[in-house]
């Protein structure tokens, strides 16, 4: 019987790109070679083993979104603020439906933020299966003052992140057409970030 092949996992691949990073070029300018050092070891070692899907698994936090964290408070949130008007109206059902699309496409969304398991580590991401609360509301407006007021109460309010998914959708309903707004919190992702996932909403629906 020949012996089995280890398996090499998403971590594994992780450690081995910061090593060979740290060694070949310093501390200072490894994310300058991740991506030419991913290459290198998936074609020695072969394409990660996917996270197991159905049950919660950890990412490590970078520490541009642990400085955001500690920037982030109630009075000045850290949050990415996006907004997709539309001539006409959208269908409520398809919609939720191409949200938890884009939350299957993009396991980033559905994560929250926990303590950290190792010495090194303040936090982590923890992705879990499904969103564990609802961030998708609709609302009426009738004029602009209105869509100003929702505007204005989203952005004043810090996105949380002891739950998933860290960020807040609402379809805004106006008179001459709606308005599917997203507010993501900034450690979470950038504004490429939430383009992304307003992308596979809207390919989803």
């Amino acid at each position: 019987m020949k012996p089995r092949r280890p398996e090499t996992g998403a971590g594994a691949v992780r450690l081995l790109r910061r090593a060979v990073a740290l060694v070949v070029v310093g501390a200072t300018g490894r994310a300058l070679w991740y991506r030419a050092v991913d290459a290198f070891i998936l074609f020695v070692l072969g394409k990660p083993t996917p996270p197991p899907r159905g049950r919660p698994y950890r990412e490590p936090v970078d520490a541009v979104a642990e400085g955001i964290v500690h920037l982030d408070s109630p009075v000045e949130p850290w949050s990415v603020h996006l907004e997709l008007e539309l001539d006409g109206s959208l269908d409520e059902a398809r919609l939720r439906t191409a949200v938890d699309v884009a939350f299957d496409r993009h396991p980033r969304a559905r994560a929250r933020m926990v303590t950290g398991s190792g010495p090194r580590r303040r936090y982590e991401w923890e992705v879990t299966p499904a969103p564990e609360r609802d961030p998708f509301d609709v609302v009426h407006c009738r004029d602009d003052d209105a869509i100003a007021a929702v505007r204005e109460e989203l952005v004043s309010r810090a996105v949380p992140l002891q739950a998933s998914p860290p960020l807040r959708l609402r379809l805004v309903r106006r008179p001459d057409g709606d308005t599917l707004v997203l507010n993501l919190h900034h450690a979470a992702g950038d504004a490429m970030a939430g383009l992304v996932f307003l992308q596979s909403v809207a390919r989803a629906y």
